[in-house]
């Protein structure tokens, strides 16, 4: 990044910090890989929100994103953070970071090795720290769409709160297996939508699985600023106690693009 670019970098993180209504969060790594990056890229979102009167509101929305490639080498780091307080209480509080380090072994078979760490106090996961590796296989490549499938076998540390763990133990090691069918259309020039479903059972019990969809769109507005919606779907079969087992999530946000 040259010292000239600054200035303009710092200038669209403030305004995104001013005016993004609910920024992207991305979980999804998958949603937000880039299949055309050439060299470096790097994204920042941001959400700073402030409300006092009858109810006292503080909320706080940053994502940053890195992807570097060079050759058949590929990595990108995705990383984020969500807060909120209302009248005192918090109704927010999540960080999350993955990292991803690609080798394009053929035309159409990748290897993958990542690492993930997150933690979500209302899923009472203090932390949750995944490492896993396993083939990418391209279906279809064009100049419009994409398809592609991903198969690993992902170690997984899982820390609870133990005062809301109830009759789990609170700390688990597990191995799962995380399957995922990636859809990419480029409906024009400015207009990108894709797809996203992974399925995650635990290799020693099937029925402990959790599912993950996601659906988005983005809309370029100039070279290097877009606005996305995505929806979100995560199903967990054996939630934490007294945590729902289905989540459903619209958000909606600018992102900049370096």
């Amino acid at each position: 990044m040259t010292p000239s670019r600054l200035p303009l970098l710092l200038c669209t993180v403030l305004v995104l910090l001013a005016v993004t209504t609910e920024a992207l969060a991305q979980v999804n790594t998958e949603s937000m890989r880039r299949v055309d990056v050439d060299g470096f890229t790097l994204r920042l979102s941001g959400n700073l929100a402030f409300q006092q009167g009858n109810s006292d509101v503080f909320e706080t929305d940053v994502a940053g994103r890195v992807d570097y490639r060079v050759r058949r080498h590929y990595t990108f780091l995705n990383a984020s953070q969500r807060f909120a307080r209302s009248d005192g209480g918090t109704f927010r509080n999540r960080a999350f970071a993955h990292v991803r380090y690609n080798y394009e072994a053929t035309g159409r078979v990748t290897g993958e090795v990542f690492t993930q760490i997150e933690r979500d106090a209302f899923t009472r996961r203090r932390v949750r720290l995944l490492g896993g590796l396993g083939p990418r296989i391209r279906y279809a490549q064009t100049d419009r769409w994409h398809l592609f499938q991903g198969s690993t076998l992902m170690h997984e540390f899982e820390s609870l709160d133990p005062t809301q763990a109830g009759d789990r133990d609170p700390d688990t090691n597990r191995v799962r297996w995380s399957n995922y069918v990636n859809l990419r259309v480029s409906l024009n020039d400015q207009v990108d939508a894709s797809a996203t479903v992974y399925a995650q059972p635990w290799l020693s019990d099937f029925s402990n699985i959790r599912i993950l969809h996601e659906a988005l769109l983005s809309f370029r507005i100039t070279r290097h600023l877009s606005f996305q919606t995505a929806f979100n779907l995560r199903y967990d079969s054996r939630p934490p106690a007294e945590v729902e087992d289905l989540d459903i999530a619209l958000r909606q946000g600018f992102v900049f693009t370096l």
